[in-house]
């Protein structure tokens, strides 16, 4: 078959496979090309169905993350999202809205770092927080935090029990949002099981504070 023969069904297999959201995580990783204007992996992730995992994160490039405050730099290395905290709480974030969803991260926090990840994230209209913050249900994942706000909980929501420090390891984190019904898990343990309707859809977004450094990578999403 000559190449002006299989070039158009190539393109009719390619456009039916989006229709029908057969496209799987690698089927993504190949076709969307990190660095191309518009290859948005955050909304890819949204449009996918229920069944199947999808990357947030491409392991190569911040596209699809946008930083809204602080003065942490965030940047890619050796496959994961870092950030140096600084003077003001940072957070990097999707471009994307999501309501009903999991998401999976790993994370590692030097000591001294206050690290986490807000879900159905809005900018904050608080008079005394930092301009530019992210306001939603922040789940603690940093090597500073202690007591009630250890590693796993939800700010202002739902406590950890204390345990083991998380500095200077890997430590999985999965937080499950559908309806009013919020889980935390951490090395698929839960950490927090919560009903609450403040916050119904926003971003995921990263944060970096404290001092030290923190990664984030194998950044997952489902929706639900």
């Amino acid at each position: 078959m000559k190449r002006s023969e299989w070039l158009p069904a190539t393109i009719v297999f390619l456009v039916i496979s989006q229709l029908t959201g057969c496209a799987g995580p690698e089927d993504v990783e190949q076709t969307l090309k990190p660095g191309i204007p518009g290859s948005d992996w955050s909304l890819v992730a949204k449009s996918r169905p229920a069944t199947k995992w999808y990357w947030l994160f491409d392991g190569k490039t911040l596209n699809s993350w946008a930083n809204h405050t602080g003065d942490a730099q965030w940047l890619v290395k050796d496959g994961a999202i870092t950030a140096t905290a600084a003077t003001r709480p940072s957070f990097l974030a999707t471009t994307a809205e999501y309501e009903d969803f999991a998401v999976t991260v790993d994370v590692f926090a030097e000591p001294g770092h206050s690290a986490g990840m807000v879900v159905r994230g809005t900018r904050t209209s608080k008079s005394d927080a930092v301009p530019g913050a992210i306001s939603g249900y922040e789940i603690h994942m940093g090597s500073d935090d202690e007591g009630t706000n250890g590693p796993g909980s939800i700010e202002g929501l739902a406590s950890s029990t204390p345990g083991a420090s998380v500095a200077g390891g890997w430590h999985t984190y999965e937080i499950e949002a559908a309806g009013s019904h919020i889980i935390v898990r951490m090395d698929q343990k839960i950490t927090a099981d919560i009903q609450d309707s403040i916050h119904t859809k926003g971003m995921i977004a990263l944060r970096s504070a404290g001092t030290g450094s923190v990664q984030y990578r194998n950044i997952k999403f489902r929706d639900k």
